[in-house]
């Protein structure tokens, strides 16, 4: 009966048995450009594109990522006078880094390239070197801030800092004096989940033996600690 209905709309057409009994026993053609049969792949199309969609955006929605923060130690802020906006991250891109003092590495780099082009005591003088771009010279609170000692190194002898070193040198001993945070972002989107001092936490991986080393069971801890349930 459904090849007969199909039959009738010109969609497919049909030959009988070569004895008359079966009127459908043959497939003799069908009409490809047949609005029907057009108007059906078009909505095929449509649903398998939608369900493409919707398994990419929830598998990328299970992304993340671990991102390294710095913070500037209230000593250091206070020797070199830094703006109070921008070492509290202020004007931050992410809102939920604005005023938590959480720095990405660009903007902990480009709190000190201020500091170097302009500084505070002068509010005009720089300490780059007209001559040597990459040359920097050294004045007392910046050596303070990098290059005096702490209360556990400190020993008899007088200390005696630089009066200038590299631009890169400089600016990686400045990393270096920073402390660290991260955050979890969840990718796409760039939004932040967590957000602490320290480091991450590990993930450990763990495999058993059961069974007469037969058979092997993997645990997993720590996941818990990025929002991502072991379950799923």
């Amino acid at each position: 009966v459904f090849l007969l209905e199909q039959a009738g709309t010109d969609i497919i057409k049909v030959k009988p048995s070569q004895d008359g009994k079966d009127k459908v026993a043959f497939l003799s053609s069908v009409n490809k450009n047949h609005m029907a049969l057009r108007d059906a792949k078009k909505q095929r199309r449509t649903e398998e594109g939608s369900d493409e969609k919707s398994s990419s955006s929830s598998s990328k929605k299970k992304k993340m990522a671990i991102v390294t923060l710095y913070i500037i130690p209230p000593h250091i802020v206070n020797l070199l006078q830094l703006d109070k906006d921008a070492v509290k991250a202020t004007h931050a891109k992410s809102e939920a880094r604005r005023g938590t003092g959480f720095l990405t590495l660009p903007e902990c780099r480009d709190i000190l390239n201020d500091y170097i082009t302009v500084t505070p005591s002068t509010s005009s003088s720089s300490l780059i070197d007209e001559y040597d771009p990459e040359c920097v010279f050294l004045n007392g609170p910046l050596c303070d801030a990098l290059y005096k000692p702490s209360k556990k190194q400190s020993s008899s002898t007088p200390t005696s800092y630089p009066e200038s070193t590299t631009r890169k040198d400089l600016m990686e001993l400045w990393i270096d004096k920073m402390e660290t945070g991260y955050a979890i972002v969840q990718m796409p989107g760039n939004v932040i989940v967590d957000m602490k001092r320290g480091k991450p936490p590990m993930v450990k991986i763990e495999v058993e033996c059961r069974q007469n080393k037969k058979k092997f069971v993997t645990r997993v801890r720590g996941l818990e600690e990025y929002n991502i349930n072991p379950a799923n």
